[in-house]
C-alpha cells in the first residue's frame, strides 16, 4: 500500500489517491464493505488509466483499447476481464447483484492495486 500511495502523490492523479483511500478503508473495515471495496478500488485504476493515457471522457474499456500494444497482451486481457467483471457485479449499469465472495474482493483489490502502479510506472 505504500507503494501506490507514494506514487499517486503527484496532484493529476488526486482524485484516484481519494478512491484508493477510501477502497482501502472499506478494505480494513469490521465487517469489511465488499462492495465498497470493489467499487473505489476499480474506479482509482480507471481514474489513473485516464489520465495515463490522456483520454479524461473515455470508459476504462476505451482506455485499455489505446493501452493494447504498451503492455503484454495478456496483460490488457486481464484488466479487460477485470472491467467486465466489475460492470457485471459492482459497478454502474451492474447486472447482477453484489455476491463476490471475500476471495474475489481480494483479487479485484489487489488486481487494482497491481494495474495503478502498471500505467503508472508506465507513463507514456
Amino acid at each position: 500500500m505504500e507503494e501506490i500511495f507514494r506514487e499517486l502523490q503527484i496532484p493529476r492523479f488526486a482524485n484516484a489517491l481519494t478512491l484508493v483511500k477510501s477502497a482501502h478503508k472499506a478494505y480494513n473495515a469490521r465487517p469489511r464493505m465488499d462492495r465498497d471495496v470493489c467499487t473505489n478500488i476499480c474506479d482509482a485504476l480507471e481514474s489513473v488509466a485516464k489520465e495515463v493515457f490522456g483520454q479524461p471522457n473515455a470508459t476504462f474499456g476505451q482506455v485499455l483499447k489505446k493501452a493494447n500494444g504498451a503492455f503484454a497482451a495478456e496483460t490488457i486481457s486481464t484488466l479487460e476481464k477485470l472491467y467486465g467483471m466489475a460492470n457485471a457485479h459492482f459497478r454502474h449499469g451492474m447486472t447482477e447483484p453484489f455476491k463476490l465472495k471475500s476471495g474475489e474482493t481480494d483479487f479485484v483489490y489487489l488486481t487494482c492495486l497491481a494495474g495503478m502502479l502498471l500505467f503508472v510506472r508506465s507513463t507514456p
